[in-house]
């Protein structure tokens, strides 16, 4: 005798898709020359597409967004607030969804230091 065949029912395919692919920014800094007011940085997009703007910032003010394929890149213009006061200073800008832009100042010295006094000829004071 011979065995009876078996009858098997193919299972449905399942087909998933992929999550869409996200990814995040690179992002670098600048630095605001003396006696200038703004500077410009890079942001870029690694590992994918980013929809990206300007969250917020502190000490400077920038604005920009955009969608960046990835590699490409923009540029945003950081602007200091207020005047250059002591010897420099240090701000940020948030981007969302991810980085921040680190921005700092030097400040021009408002008169190069001049000669000072005389110091005199060095030795003990005094002389006799």
């Amino acid at each position: 005798p011979r065995p009876a065949p078996s009858r098997t029912t193919p299972s449905p395919t399942r087909t998933t898709s992929a999550p869409p692919v996200r990814g995040r920014l690179a992002v670098a800094g600048c630095r605001i020359p003396p006696r200038a007011r703004a500077c410009s940085f890079t942001v870029t997009a690694v590992g994918g597409p980013v929809r990206w703007s300007v969250a917020g910032a502190n000490g400077v003010t920038a604005v920009g967004g955009g969608l960046l394929t990835a590699g490409r890149s923009a540029r945003v213009t950081a602007v200091r607030l207020g005047p250059c006061l002591g010897e420099g200073g240090i701000g940020s800008v948030s981007l969302s969804p991810n980085g921040t832009a680190v921005v700092t100042w030097l400040c021009p010295a408002d008169e190069p230091p001049g000669p000072g006094p005389d110091p005199g000829p060095t030795g003990s004071p005094g002389g006799d």
